[in-house]
Formats: structure tokens, sequence, C-alpha cells
């Protein structure tokens, strides 16, 4: 926990939730410190380490749910860093919502592009109708 990274993520923090980017004082260093060693088991998760991606997701996965009504998240930097669990578990969801998508678009791009109705299909499609109706007398 270098105090580069606690300044930018102090940085990331206070611009998405739209405050001016001040310089953390050592009331917040203390604080991110033990933000910080909450968010520990996050290196296990494919994600890595808490990043400042995984917080601006989070912001805007807390401003989306305050506006659908689904909670009330308090979107100031004192309370976020005050509730670690909640925050670690919002990065947690935010990472399995990401890795989904990417999993789609990737399934997306690799599909095969087969056209269930290409002109050899109907016409195939075709002669096996005519011959089950051939079949069963309902030529004309």
């Amino acid at each position: 926990m270098t105090p580069e990274l606690i300044r930018g993520l102090h940085r990331t923090l206070h611009i998405a939730c739209g405050m001016p980017a001040l310089s953390p004082t050592l009331n917040d260093i203390t604080r991110w410190r033990d933000f910080l060693a909450e968010m520990l088991p996050l290196a296990e998760d494919p994600g890595g380490p808490i990043s400042p991606h995984d917080i601006q997701s989070v912001i805007g996965e807390m401003r989306r749910q305050n506006k659908n009504g689904d909670a009330r998240w308090s979107l100031r930097p004192g309370k976020i860093l005050s509730e670690p669990e909640a925050f670690r578990d919002l990065i947690l969801i935010t990472r399995a919502r990401r890795r989904a998508a990417q999993q789609r678009a990737q399934e997306s791009r690799t599909r095969p592009l087969h056209d269930p109705l290409s002109p050899n299909d109907l016409s195939t499609r075709r002669q096996e109708f005519q011959k089950l109706r051939q079949s069963l007398g309902l030529t004309r």
C-alpha cells in the first residue's frame, strides 16, 4: 500500500463521486489503509487487486441502484471508506457482470454465421414437403 496508490485511488474516488480531487489528509490515509486491508481478498479474484477502474464501475453501479430505487447508497467518499465490506461485494458483482458481458461478446464473435433459411435449405425443405404431400395424396 504505497502512498502513490492511496493518492491515486483517493483521487479516483473523489472524481467518481463528483467531488474535487483533493490530496488525502493523514486521517484519509489511515482510513484508506483500513479500507485496503479489507480489499486484500480481491487479489485472489481473477480481476486482481482493487483498481481505479473497479472504483469507477462500483460508483456507477451505486448510482444506477440509487436511480432505480434498488438501494440508497451514500456517494460520499468518507461513508464509502467506512463500509469496505459492501464496497468489496459490489466490486465482485461488477466484475462478474463485466466478465459475463465479455464472454457473451466473445461467443457472438465466434458463433458460426450459418443462416438457417439459406436458399439451399429452402429448396431442400420445399422438395421434402412436396414428397410428403405426394405420399399423402394431397397433390393437385
